[in-house]
């Protein structure tokens, strides 16, 4: 006998409640699967942001360097350059150059190890060995002062006001500049600081911060890479060659993966995390105009 029995309350009941099971097991996977990639595609967006971040500091902390470590050569350098600069004054025909100048003085020289105590104003040379190289020049200016070009102005812009014996100039002196450069390191500070001291203001004013290096030789009668300590007559040297080894305010590199040739010339790696830039320079005295004196 055939029975055409149908399917119950409670075995539909059942049916559906299996079918909502296998539907929401499902659901919940695609959910667990759509969480997973959205937390890869959130880590590899941080990824790329964090990477992106260090690459622009180091970008910005690189052109930071290079543009204050460019406009400290250049500052230095033109000051080299101008050194014993006078206007001629012969006051006979046969005097030679070398004397027919306003300015009699010493023009450059320089110091080995720096200046004894140059922020309180004692530039005569020092003799402790771990002082870095200073230097000075002389050159005469206009007596009319324009702040806005540099006339009449020392390193810092300043009117010339004294001369070497640090008396005021009289309205009818020469006017030169007496221009010190030196690196200082104050207590407590990692590196030093380039500075200098013009001849228009008793206080020395900083030009270039975290120098960790900064060397200086010169070359007499072809002859170069001479120290300060080694030169006997400053109007001999006609060429002065500079280095400045620079390190940045952050760290901004993993370890020590920056290479770079230190002033001494050597490999070197950066261990701080710091970017280093070195900086260099070779200037002639072009107003030394009798080097066999």
């Amino acid at each position: 006998m055939h029975t055409n029995a149908r399917p119950t309350t409670v075995s539909r009941l059942n049916i559906h409640v299996r079918h909502q099971r296998y539907s929401a097991g499902r659901t919940l996977i695609e959910l667990m699967i759509g969480m997973a990639i959205g937390m890869f595609i959130s880590a590899l967006v941080l990824s790329l942001y964090m990477n992106s971040r260090a690459s622009f500091r180091l970008h910005d902390e690189n052109g930071r360097m290079r543009e204050d470590g460019n406009f400290a050569m250049n500052l230095i350098g033109r000051n080299v350059i101008q050194s014993g600069y006078s206007p001629i004054a012969a006051t006979t025909l046969t005097q030679p150059i070398a004397q027919a100048t306003y300015l009699n003085a010493q023009t450059m020289r320089g110091c080995e190890h720096g200046f004894v105590a140059p922020t309180k104003g004692d530039f005569s040379c020092g003799s402790d060995a771990s002082g870095q190289p200073a230097i000075e020049v002389v050159y005469v200016v206009d007596k009319s002062y324009q702040s806005n070009i540099g006339e009449g102005a020392d390193c810092n812009g300043q009117q010339a006001k004294f001369n070497l014996d640090g008396a005021e100039f009289g309205s009818d002196d020469v006017r030169y500049v007496i221009n010190r450069f030196f690196v200082s390191k104050k207590k407590g500070d990692l590196f030093g600081t380039l500075y200098c001291a013009g001849s228009g203001n008793t206080t020395p004013q900083p030009i270039l911060a975290n120098v960790e290096n900064f060397k200086v030789s010169f070359s007499v009668d072809g002859a170069r890479d001479f120290s300060a300590d080694k030169i006997n007559n400053w109007k001999k040297v006609m060429v002065v060659t500079m280095c400045l080894q620079v390190a940045s305010e952050n760290k901004v590199i993993a370890g020590s993966s920056q290479k770079y040739v230190d002033c001494s010339g050597a490999e070197s790696l950066s261990k701080d995390g710091r970017l280093r830039s070195v900086f260099q320079g070779a200037f002639a005295l072009r107003n030394n105009v009798s080097p066999t004196l």
